[in-house]
């Protein structure tokens, strides 16, 4: 399979933020955005929902929702 991306846009990069002189900043196909790729009313919504969740679940003594057990992994 042959795929070429003709352009890319990156919400999170490593190290953060870029130093100015990074490479990735020099390109003219490649947009940086600043931690805004979830900023849509659903995702935002979700993410509220799930904080509320957690909340609820932290004060009944339930487990949290989307809780890593690190010690699985």
């Amino acid at each position: 399979c042959n795929f070429f991306a003709t352009a890319r846009g990156l919400d999170v990069t490593v190290p953060e933020p870029l130093p100015t002189d990074h490479p990735l900043l020099t390109l003219d196909n490649c947009t940086i955005f600043p931690h805004i790729g979830s900023a849509d009313l659903y995702a935002r919504h979700q993410m509220v929902q799930i904080s509320v969740d957690n909340l609820l679940n932290f004060f009944t003594g339930k487990p949290m929702v989307h809780q890593l057990n690190i010690s699985n992994a």
